[in-house]
């Protein structure tokens, strides 16, 4: 059985070697925090399951470009889980440096005690495709 890496992560290399085990039951990628409503899908699906960690600044095909703003990567998603995750949940935040002075930013989301966790209704309009929050 898989189980929860461990957090925070120690080093750029432990990192790499987590990255190239790929996506799993409790851990996944993201490049960007763009579209937070997908990402509060996987917070509320780890908090309602095994717990796990949620990695921004790694990209589908296991390369680690990073971000260059991790605390705004951190203030998005965070403000959508106050906003939007009932219960409410408390996550830890990693910043990572990676040798291109670029950042991943790690969020641990535990095992949820008030289960289940759910994501709020939010307002859609659609301008274009994708339809995007309001």
């Amino acid at each position: 059985m898989q189980t929860v890496p461990e957090f925070p992560i120690a080093n750029y290399a432990t990192l790499k070697e987590l990255v190239q085990q790929g996506e799993g039951l409790h851990i996944e990628f993201k490049r960007k925090a763009k579209f937070p409503e997908k990402i509060l899908k996987e917070i509320s699906a780890f908090a309602n399951t095994g717990g796990g960690l949620l990695i921004v600044g790694v990209d589908d095909n296991l390369t680690i470009p990073g971000i260059e703003s991790a605390d705004e990567e951190e203030f998005m998603i965070l403000n959508s889980v106050g906003k939007y995750l009932k219960p409410a949940l408390e996550i830890k935040v990693q910043h990572l440096r990676l040798p291109s002075d670029n950042y991943v930013v790690v969020f641990f989301i535990p095992k949820g005690e008030e289960r289940p966790y759910m994501v709020q209704p939010l307002s859609l309009i659609h301008i274009s495709e994708p339809t995007r929050p309001y």
